[in-house]
């Protein structure tokens, strides 16, 4: 007696989209689990988010966020995923266009203020920017990204 041959597509019909859902399981627990932004969507223990603002414009978008941290996880981690440098020559500070844009949010601190803080990390590549400030003396990280 034949093998009914519906059967037999159906069987391997099964296992290939079987093996096809098991390489997308595999892909994605090794992608880092990111926002859209290069924020981590699980943030280490020692990091809290406690504010964040998005603002997109006709040329520009920036995405700002105020964590604060109790160590340096959350900080070396966007250094490694942003490819961040310390800002050595603080008259070139870390880009901020919340701290220059109108209607900005009360939280976020200005120009001047961010000018100060001496721990600045930054990354600039094809019309994007990634910039870090560390506040040591109050546990808070500053991070904006965005488009210029």
């Amino acid at each position: 007696m034949n093998p009914d041959p519906h059967r037999l597509t159906h069987s391997r019909l099964a296992v290939i989209l079987l093996g096809v859902l098991i390489v997308v399981a595999m892909i994605a627990a090794l992608l880092p689990q990111l926002s859209k932004d290069g924020i981590p969507r699980s943030l280490p223990a020692t990091a809290s988010l406690e504010d964040s603002y998005d603002r997109s414009g006709f040329m520009y978008a920036s995405h700002s966020y105020c964590f604060r941290v109790t160590d340096d996880q959350l900080l070396n981690l966007l250094i490694d995923r942003w490819k961040l440098t310390r800002v050595k020559d603080l008259s070139s500070s870390a880009i901020s266009f919340t701290a220059t844009a109108n209607g900005s949010p009360q939280w976020w601190p200005s120009e001047q203020s961010l000018s100060t803080f001496p721990e600045q990390y930054r990354h600039e590549e094809r019309h994007r920017y990634w910039s870090v400030w560390v506040d040591r003396e109050h546990s808070r990280l500053w991070a904006e990204t965005g488009r210029l």
